[in-house]
């Protein structure tokens, strides 16, 4: 009797699955606009398959295997690897955006008349932070960043989350950390010389011919933007210069020290050997 229960309750499960898979290989096939409410019904359903909350964890390898068999059954739209892919973007998509999310980003998306592709959120998916990642993704919108645009900063966010983590420690030698002051001073005036300021003008210098062209809703968010820079700009000129306070006398405790010959070293204490 517990036999025959344990093999009904598999094949009832196995219908379960079944059903969830030909969900999941009819939204493929069957439907051709692929806007960002598709994207999310896409990882819900793969999130029906392998769901992500029930305490189990499966690897891109699952993901892989249900894309080969997405193919066999008749998905001629991508090939193995890129559907694999496709399947758990969206699958993280849906773990990392409520649906509420997804309706605002279309809505604020149509409001400024810049539209946010499947492309722009991939790539917003590898920001941990949900607000950083909810800010990135305003700013793409409200600059018409591309998508090529939007991954360029979501790479440099990610390199500098590495190089100034939480948990890093900070410079112990002097040649470490003045070489890296220096380092990042030359990233600073690069940009300030060949990207801020250019032959053409910065982009935020504006004429009357340009500032019609612009949106109140934009207007607004320019002026909020200006306003955040300058007082950013400003806390960074107050920590420039005690950084520069701080290397200059620095620089002349140094030279006042050489200029006194070698410091001795401290003499080693002797061990005392137990009688």
């Amino acid at each position: 009797m517990t036999t025959s229960n344990g093999k009904s309750s598999l094949k009832q499960t196995q219908k379960i699955q079944d059903r969830k898979f030909n969900m999941l290989y009819q939204l493929l096939t069957e439907s051709s606009e692929r806007d960002l409410l598709w994207y999310y019904q896409l990882g819900r359903r793969v999130e029906a398959i392998y769901p992500s909350r029930a305490g189990r964890h499966y690897s891109e390898n699952a993901i892989e295997q249900l894309a080969r068999k997405l193919k066999q059954k008749g998905v001629k739209r991508y090939t193995v690897v890129p559907l694999a892919t496709l399947l758990w973007d969206a699958r993280r998509f849906v773990g990392l955006f409520k649906l509420a999310d997804v309706n605002k980003l279309i809505q604020q998306a149509s409001h400024f008349e810049h539209p946010l592709s499947w492309s722009h959120v991939r790539f917003s998916i590898s920001i941990k932070d949900r607000g950083r990642r909810a800010k990135l993704l305003d700013r793409s919108i409200r600059d018409g960043w591309s998508s090529r645009r939007l991954h360029q900063e979501v790479k440099r966010l990610n390199a500098a989350n590495e190089q100034f983590s939480p948990s890093g420690r900070a410079p112990i030698k002097p040649r470490s950390g003045l070489t890296d002051v220096i380092d990042r001073s030359e990233q600073w005036l690069g940009r300030c010389n060949r990207i801020w300021f250019r032959e053409r003008g910065s982009p935020w210098h504006f004429t009357e011919d340009n500032l019609v062209a612009l949106s109140r809703s934009e207007r607004v968010a320019i002026d909020k933007l200006l306003t955040k820079a300058q007082n950013k700009l400003t806390k960074v000129l107050a920590a420039t210069q005690k950084l520069a306070d701080d290397i200059k006398e620095s620089n002349a405790e140094f030279r006042r020290l050489s200029l006194q010959g070698k410091p001795k070293a401290a003499p080693k204490k002797r061990r005392v050997s137990p009688k």
